[in-house]
């Protein structure tokens, strides 16, 4: 499993492109591990594109509250898939936080602090400061650990009632 630096190298050196599609990715990877684990046979659903990969982790028990934070992100990656003007503008970074249910804002928002405290510099004095890819790559961040979490938790679940 990639670790969470990886996921930040992975996003954060790239332009805006690279940032969007390697972010979706890691998050994309993620599903398939909920799937993984919420599957008896996950090898006979064979290749599902992303929305049925969203749609079969929901049916299988991800939290609901995910659906559109990860529906969100499908979304801003077609556009950089179809669209060679595509940028992450402040609108679609609005849209994409406001997807997020309040305990999920809580822990980007937690993330974001822990980095304002490791970093001196300016630039991350308030969240409204950074920029358009940066938020990206923090609710990115934000929407992985959750998946993540929910795969652990799933796991977890199914060690102790075995």
């Amino acid at each position: 499993m990639p670790t969470n630096d990886e996921f930040a190298r992975a996003v954060v050196g790239e332009d805006e492109l690279g940032t969007v599609v390697r972010a979706h990715i890691h998050i994309e990877y993620e599903l398939e591990q909920f799937l993984n684990a919420a599957l008896p046979y996950p090898e006979e659903i064979g290749r599902l594109e992303y929305a049925m990969r969203v749609r079969l982790a929901l049916a299988m028990g991800l939290r609901v509250g995910l659906k559109a934070p990860l529906n969100s992100l499908g979304s801003i990656r077609n556009k950089f898939s179809h669209r060679l003007d595509a940028q992450i503008t402040a609108k679609d970074m609005l849209d994409f936080h406001n997807t997020f249910a309040a305990v999920d804002k809580h822990a980007i928002d937690h993330a974001f602090e822990t980095m304002r405290s490791r970093n001196s510099d300016q630039k991350f004095t308030v969240l409204k400061a950074l920029s358009d890819k940066s938020k990206f790559a923090l609710f990115a961040a934000g929407l992985l650990s959750a998946v993540r979490f929910e795969t652990m938790n799933l796991k977890a679940r199914q060690q102790i009632s075995n």
